[in-house]
């Protein structure tokens, strides 16, 4: 897929990797191709940080397994049409902002009649079609966070087909999960919300959401004067960051409460996967470089661009 794939979702997948590897489980990446574009998952930065994995495939492939997913919640009045313009959402949303409400969608859709369907649909008008979310708190044991509550009711009812017919990838990714039988979740902690409506798609489309293992990490603290989580993976791989340093820094943070994300960490931790490195390794990286001025040099180098004569 197209896009950069940024540190903060290269240590998540990492996560997901190091369990289903640890686990004996199958690792599936799913990836997003819907338009209008979105930054991917590209796989050879995963390659070059040594993850693998048992299928890969883009959503463009099982059009009929979203299609049929979306039928099922629609014949079951989950999934509703919706014929607001954008710019009425807007207002409605500014109209709570100012009377100090959450702003959330207020349903009105629900309250058409067929005939008042048949007249917007005669009129022109495509509906979007939205999720109708349950009446409930969606609790769980959460194996990183704790117990995890997220009242449903708090939410706006999620877009998940929109006026062309294009399925919303929440709606893609409950299909592939219950296609696939997944067994493990993991996702950043600022993500709750986003499981307790992928928890809330599995029951509507037949499937028992407790039988999942959820793991939600802490997001690191951004800490020093370069901003990490956001950086792509293939920055650092230029910057000569180590395929091993970055897993075991990825490690490290994994063992943490409260992970932070500093530059020093990552280099302190890179540093030392270096001063283990063989030549074999990074001669590829060092065309003017020789086995003997790379086994000098390792242990006192941050970075392998750092082994370079230019450079340092």
């Amino acid at each position: 897929a197209a896009g950069a794939l940024p540190l903060g979702r290269a240590r998540l997948l990492h996560a997901a990797w190091a369990e289903a590897r640890a686990i004996g489980a199958r690792f599936v990446l799913a990836i997003d191709d819907s338009p209008p574009a979105r930054p991917g998952v590209p796989l050879d930065d995963l390659r070059w940080l040594g993850l693998d994995w048992d299928e890969a495939f883009p959503h463009g492939e099982h059009p009929e397994r979203y299609a049929a997913a979306a039928a099922r919640l629609e014949e079951s009045g989950r999934l509703y049409p919706c014929f607001e313009h954008p710019d009425e959402l807007r207002a409605k949303a500014e109209r709570q902002r100012k009377r100090g409400q959450p702003v959330r969608y207020d349903r009105a859709m629900l309250k058409l009649t067929q005939a008042q369907r048949e007249a917007a649909e005669a009129g022109g008008k495509r509906p979007h079609w939205r999720f109708r979310l349950s009446n409930i708190v969606v609790a769980w044991p959460d194996t990183s966070a704790g117990r995890c509550e997220v009242a449903l009711p708090t939410l706006s009812d999620p877009v998940l087909r929109d006026e062309a017919g294009q399925v919303d990838p929440v709606l893609a990714l409950a299909a592939d999960d219950v296609a696939l039988g997944a067994s493990h979740i993991v996702s950043g902690a600022e993500m709750v919300a986003v499981t307790a409506v992928h928890l809330d798609l599995l029951a509507a489309l037949g499937t028992d959401p407790t039988r999942r293992v959820l793991t939600h990490l802490p997001t690191p603290r951004e800490e020093g004067g370069r901003r990490l989580q956001g950086q792509s993976l293939r920055a650092l791989r230029q910057d000569g960051v180590a395929p091993a340093g970055l897993r075991a820094w990825f490690s490290d943070l994994a063992r943490q409460a409260a992970p932070r994300a500093d530059i020093g960490d990552l280099l302190a931790v890179n540093r030392r996967m270096l001063a283990i490195m063989p030549f074999a390794e990074v001669a590829h990286l060092l065309p003017c470089v020789d086995e003997a001025r790379w086994l000098a040099l390792r242990g006192s180098i941050d970075l392998i661009s750092e082994a370079r004569p230019d450079e340092g």
